[in-house]
């Protein structure tokens, strides 16, 4: 019982960590972990011992999450580099959305040149004479190289924040990007250069490898098929095609 008490107050405090509008810094931090410990030993001594080790599992849940929230914020792009070309060395994380005229996918940086790159973030590759996202796609010539997860890649990039609409009742692209920990995006410039393969660099690109075979065998079969993205969406979460 004392157990699942203090596994309700730990997520209570992660959600009261969610719900401020600012975080904490680390002095008023410390300093109510103090007042917070001599409430709890207060509260110990005076022999209410499961409440004290309820208040201290909410305390536990707070504090990491803002500690988290703070670590990823930190993660930002330098403000040196916004709407500059870097060069970057990255490894395709996720499988890559492919339109007619544009390739995206999310990548995790190896090195970046000059440095203030964040480790985690989202590439626009779009085809040759590209005229944005609101004329007529055309198919990509000369066309995309397959794109899979694990692959390393160098290229260079004209990186900036992650902006969104913002719109209340749409949805907040801004934080789901900061919830997967993707901080900046990235635009293609030039040719890319194919460097290596990392097939096992990590669960995620051992999954999205997965994801891509399946997609492969799946596209010849699907192709005719008025529906055919979406029985794809079903299989694999794959929603490029949906129409919404």
């Amino acid at each position: 019982m004392l157990g699942r008490a203090m596994t309700a107050a730990g997520l209570g405090g992660v959600l009261g960590a969610h719900g401020l509008a600012d975080l904490p810094g680390s002095g008023a931090l410390a300093l109510a972990s103090g007042v917070l410990g001599l409430v709890g030993w207060g509260v110990w001594r005076a022999s209410a011992r499961g409440a004290a080790l309820c208040l201290l599992g909410a305390w536990a849940g707070f504090t990491f999450t803002v500690l988290c929230a703070q670590q990823r914020l930190d993660r930002t792009l330098a403000d040196g580099n916004v709407d500059k070309v870097s060069r970057v060395t990255l490894r395709v994380d996720g499988l890559p959305r492919l339109q007619p005229d544009l390739l995206a996918f999310e990548a995790v940086v190896l090195d970046a040149r000059p440095g203030g790159v964040p480790e985690r973030i989202r590439v626009r590759w779009p085809a040759g004479g590209w005229r944005g996202p609101y004329a007529p796609a055309r198919p990509p010539d000369p066309p995309f190289p397959e794109v899979r997860p694990g692959q390393v890649w160098r290229m260079a990039l004209v990186l900036r924040p992650v902006r969104a609409a913002q719109n209340f009742h749409a949805f907040d692209g801004e934080a789901h990007a900061f919830a997967a920990g993707i901080r900046a995006q990235g635009t293609v410039r030039g040719t890319p250069e194919w460097l290596r393969d990392e097939d096992w660099a990590g669960l995620s690109v051992v999954a999205g490898r997965a994801r891509h075979a399946v997609r492969e065998a799946m596209a010849p079969h699907l192709a005719d098929l008025r529906y055919g993205p979406v029985l794809r969406a079903l299989a694999i979460g794959d929603q490029d095609g949906v129409d919404v």
